[in-house]
């Protein structure tokens, strides 16, 4: 299973248990109406970053709990795509919608998969 087939499932599971429908999420959000509908058909393959850090904020969760990460090479994939000129405005635009607090949460997320990404690199090397 790849991640963001792990991330549709457990974004399922917290609109789930939240009580809302999908459109309620997508539009709170800012997503596509056809955000999940795309994913299931098949449309869209891999979620956007900014996407997915709308939806960590919104359920108020972090990063990790939506990936679900493994460190193993079955358990997670990452495409090999540099980002487009879009995908960061669209990035930028999210943060800029955040408050102080939001801001803060999603740096102190960031910064902590930065610390787990230099561990995981030297046990790689190590």
């Amino acid at each position: 299973m790849n991640v963001d087939t792990v991330i549709y499932n457990n974004v399922e599971r917290l609109i789930e248990e939240y009580g809302l429908s999908e459109s309620t999420c997508t539009a709170q959000c800012g997503l596509s109406a056809n955000f999940f509908t795309n994913f299931r058909k098949g449309t869209t393959k891999h979620f956007k970053v900014c996407d997915v850090i709308e939806l960590a904020v919104f359920f108020g969760v972090s990063l990790d709990y939506l990936c679900d990460y493994k460190n193993t090479r079955s358990d997670f994939f990452m495409p090999k795509q540099k980002m487009v000129p879009c995908d960061e405005k669209r990035l930028v635009a999210a943060f800029k919608k955040l408050d102080a607090t939001g801001r803060s949460v999603i740096c102190q997320a960031l910064g902590e998969e930065i610390k787990n990404t230099r561990k995981r690199f030297r046990n790689r090397k190590g």
